[in-house]
């Protein structure tokens, strides 16, 4: 791609674990790209600006990138994560980031395009679903290094991810207590945060798992697969833990409200539904056998639907 450049709103780092750094790492080798996170100003003008989704709140850049962005011809979005929202091309904006969007709609220029992983950003005109999270899917994936995992597998409920309290829809934490107020399976939880350990402490604690990230979280008995009701009533790829479990080998199970939305994406939940804690134990009876089903039917290969998707979205640009 000639004369583009792509903007992280997090520093760029070799083994950083964030999401957006992940993609945009990706994104500029495959497009073959200057990647920058620290935006200057005056930075001669790019036909195509694609911008990766951050907490742009934090971001020191955000007047240089301002000044990019009403400069381009096409400006790019790219997006998998609903938290995130991009700004708006109306209203009475202040800072000179959002402002610039909006006068680019005042300029008669192109709208941003979003190349997204959820619903309500890639419906919009000129826009394409791109599902970045395929890329957490283990590239050294390999059946004989999971049966290896396997032997030395444990019989607890393993689960990781984001606490995500309040009273909103992106709360989690009545499907937390489902499964682990009164845990019927040794119940292990990864997390940087002390809000796990406060709230459900029949539970087992560790940190974040951070070194052979795959090998680790494969050795446990079961995985639990938690949406929030927001991913549950409007449409988005699944979870980067989706796939993180799957390439790892770690048999998952899942909370009924999951099913609509995972069989929208091509998978099917509905043998593997534990609706409270007294399921899980049931269900871990037999993991060896739902992981295998799992791996049968669900592994594809995801990087390479990954470079179709990028690919087909390339050529859509005006």
């Amino acid at each position: 791609m000639r004369n583009a450049k792509i903007f992280s709103f997090v520093r760029i780092s070799e083994n950083s674990m964030v999401a957006s750094v992940r993609i945009a790492r990706w994104l500029a080798h495959r497009l073959q790209v200057p990647l920058d996170w620290q935006m200057e100003r005056q930075s001669p003008p790019v036909d195509v600006l694609i911008i990766v989704n951050g907490a742009y709140g934090f971001s020191k850049h955000l007047e240089a990138l301002g000044d990019a962005i009403q400069s381009a011809r096409v400006v790019v979005w790219v997006g998998n994560d609903y938290t995130i929202i991009p700004p708006r091309d109306e209203g009475d904006a202040g800072s000179p980031f959002r402002r610039a969007f909006v006068q680019r709609r005042i300029d008669g220029k192109l709208p941003t395009i979003f190349w997204h992983t959820c619903e309500k950003w890639f419906r919009l005109p000129g826009s394409q679903y791109v599902n970045w999270n395929m890329l957490t899917f283990d590239e050294a994936y390999d059946l004989k290094r999971i049966a290896r995992r396997r032997r030395h597998a444990t019989d607890d409920l393993f689960y990781y991810g984001s606490f995500r309290d309040g009273s909103g829809k992106a709360s989690r934490v009545p499907l937390f207590r489902r499964y682990f107020v009164e845990p019927t399976v040794r119940t292990v939880i990864s997390s940087p945060v002390d809000k796990f350990r406060n709230a459900f402490p029949r539970c087992e604690h560790m940190p974040a798992v951070t070194e052979d990230f795959h090998g680790m979280i494969g050795q446990f008995g079961l995985g639990l697969y938690i949406e929030d009701r927001k991913s549950s009533e409007e449409f988005c790829s699944p979870a980067n833990r989706f796939y993180e479990m799957l390439s790892a080998g770690l048999p998952m199970v899942f909370q009924p409200e999951c099913g609509p939305m995972l069989r929208r994406s091509g998978f099917d939940p509905t043998p593997f539904v534990v609706e409270n804690a007294r399921a899980v134990r049931k269900m871990m009876e037999r993991r060896e056998a739902i992981g295998e089903k799992q791996r049968h039917e669900w592994v594809r290969d995801y990087r390479k639907l990954l470079v179709d998707q990028v690919d087909s979205a390339v050529r859509a640009l005006p």
